[in-house]
């Protein structure tokens, strides 16, 4: 009898060890970051369209390649040597590419052309949910309107916009400023006097990153993550399905889990992440901006 309780105990702990096992492997599998970089450096921006992953960079011009051979990309167009931030792809299936040099591009065949009502430097380019052109830059924030660009805020140095609802975030030198989209009223501000060069919204919030933080931003509160070190610059932001939080920086790749109010390094120590994509299959794509 006593030799049974022995091997029910010993049977027991063997089980709860595998379980424990099991439990630390499950965790670590979900905490893994599983990311590819983009397959050239001096990565602007990263975009989906159909099945192609399509990026833009500094001097190179605009490239494309299928996830599952990114080895096999090819330039799909390019403007001398103008750098090209952002780019949007129309409903008809249009890329338009923006340079802060000297306004918006169209990509036809294999050039990209000026669009001649949207030559304005921009920083950032985004598509409302009407399909309409909006870009950040050095002298403002400009909306398409009947084949050309009015003003909506004469904002110095805006360097990126999200909508969410009827409000439209701005992410610039001096914070993250909240307007009204129809009246153009501001209605709150953020991270003031923090250089802030990215603004994504999700669900509804709007996620901002800067100088040294990130910024979680709700209509009622505002919650920072800092980054280390110091000096470390947010470029970049993509949220998972899981809620988890990547972030493109000076200094490398980060993770912030859900809930969590700190930042850990995952990737790229040391080099500058300037765009971040999550792909339709659920892969990370990292475009790293560095010699």
């Amino acid at each position: 009898m006593h030799i049974r309780r022995v091997t029910i105990i010993r049977i027991k702990i063997i089980l709860g060890t595998v379980l424990i096992f099991f439990l630390v492997s499950c965790e670590k599998k979900q905490n893994t970051c599983p990311f590819h970089p983009i397959p050239r450096t001096w990565v602007y921006s990263i975009k989906q369209h159909n099945d192609s992953i399509y990026f833009s960079t500094s001097e190179d011009g605009i490239f494309q390649f299928h996830p599952d051979h990114p080895e096999a990309f090819r330039r799909i167009g390019r403007v001398g040597r103008l750098p090209l931030r952002s780019m949007v792809f129309r409903e008809n299936g249009a890329l338009f590419a923006s340079s802060y040099y000297s306004g918006v591009y169209r990509a036809e065949k294999d050039t990209l052309l000026p669009v001649s009502w949207a030559q304005y430097a921009a920083w950032s380019m985004k598509q409302d949910e009407r399909g309409r052109l909006w870009i950040a830059g050095i002298m403002g924030i400009r909306f398409e309107r009947n084949d050309s660009m009015i003003m909506f805020k004469p904002l110095y140095d805006a360097h990126d916009i999200a909508f969410l609802g009827k409000e439209i975030a701005v992410a610039h030198m001096r914070g993250i400023s909240v307007f009204d989209r129809e009246s153009g009223t501001g209605t709150r501000e953020y991270c003031k006097g923090v250089v802030c060069w990215v603004v994504n919204a999700y669900d509804s919030l709007f996620i901002a990153g800067g100088l040294g933080l990130c910024a979680i931003i709700a209509r009622d509160r505002c919650r920072t993550i800092l980054l280390e070190p110091k000096d470390n610059l947010v470029w970049s932001i993509e949220k998972d399905s899981h809620d988890t939080l990547f972030l493109g920086t000076q200094k490398g790749l980060f993770r912030v889990a859900p809930g969590s109010g700190r930042a850990e390094l995952v990737g790229f120590a040391g080099q500058c992440v300037k765009s971040l994509l999550i792909d339709k299959s659920g892969r990370l794509w990292a475009g790293r901006f560095y010699k």
